[in-house]
């Protein structure tokens, strides 16, 4: 019989299924079940918060739940990396075992069915890797995928938007109207629209961002955010701190729409950025770019240095 429990005291070891009753589900609560045989140096609850310290190397550690609504289980370690997520297929029977490196865990019951759930939006996905991985799988009509595991995007057949895909900076801030005005094709030119405003209060154009559980870092101007593909793209840009980047919600980031276009500063060529690290030119007119839903908003000004590092692909011309 289940055993309802508050803390437990060093190198605890569960005789049989224990009940952690109350642990934070969304606005509810549901109660989680150690699961018999589980070992670690302790575990506590508080405030509706079930963590789990150096679980045991050897006898591991298991957490399920009988309770029917819970769908899935989510584990974060303290400094809020190293994700992973089980789905709650048999209440009762079904767990989600920590990992046997020391640190400490807290276990989040969740009612999104399945992991990949848990994934950052991808603009045109279908499906998504495995979690905590993610990155799109495959992609709805009329979308075709870029790049795979985490770096799997999803553009626009012929050359379209991403979410969370494309490189990342800026030679200034690049928020300002460009100056030359951009252009496509090399006698055509647009004004852009004046730059939204940031989607999520709090935010502005120019700030850094990241969610706890993925590692890519962002930039925001307006509504649109672009992924920083590697470290080395980050540091061509001396205005970027890894101390200044901020840390929002999954849902907060999915209010953002992914930007992918690019131009080096005093350049008028606009680029596509794929998740795969290659830039595609867009050998078109500025009439056709509009046509194709593409926005001027989306194009990020970056310095010539970071444009190079990018591996020239076929040209898009639709």
């Amino acid at each position: 019989m289940a055993v309802v429990a508050w803390a437990a005291s060093t190198d605890f070891v569960a005789n049989s299924d224990i009940t952690v009753a109350g642990v934070t589900f969304g606005s509810d609560t549901a109660n989680l079940l150690i699961m018999s045989g589980s070992k670690a140096a302790s575990w506590t609850f508080s405030s509706g918060a079930f963590t789990v310290t150096d679980p045991d190397a050897t006898a591991g550690f298991k957490v399920g739940s009988a309770n029917a609504n819970v769908k899935t289980f989510k584990v974060t370690k303290a400094d809020g990396s190293g994700s992973v997520c089980a789905e709650n297929g048999t209440a009762g029977t079904s767990y989600v075992e920590l990992s046997t490196t020391a640190d400490t865990y807290t276990i989040t019951p969740s009612a999104l069915s399945q992991c990949t759930s848990h994934c950052s939006s991808v603009n045109g996905a279908a499906t998504y890797n495995a979690y905590p991985g993610c990155g799109a799988a495959t992609c709805n009509a009329g979308y075709r995928l870029s790049g795979s595991g985490a770096d799997g995007v999803c553009l626009i057949t012929g050359g379209g938007g991403v979410s969370g895909g494309g490189g990342g900076g800026y030679s200034t801030l690049g928020l300002a109207t460009p100056s030359p005005t951009p252009s496509v094709s090399p006698a055509a030119s647009v004004s852009p629209s004046p730059t939204p405003t940031p989607t999520v209060s709090g935010l502005k154009d120019g700030d850094l961002i990241k969610t706890a559980d993925s590692p890519k870092v962002y930039i925001v101007k307006g509504s649109y955010v672009r992924w920083i593909q590697n470290p080395k793209i980050f540091n061509l840009y001396g205005h970027f701190k890894w101390n200044a980047i901020k840390t929002i919600s999954s849902a907060d980031l999915a209010k953002y729409t992914g930007a992918w276009l690019v131009r080096a500063s005093g350049n008028p060529k606009v680029y596509e950025i794929n998740g795969d690290g290659s830039k595609h030119w867009l050998d078109m007119t500025a009439e056709a770019f509009t046509k194709s839903g593409r926005d001027w908003n989306m194009v990020y000004i970056i310095n010539n240095a970071e444009l190079k590092l990018y591996t020239a692909g076929a040209n898009v011309m639709k």
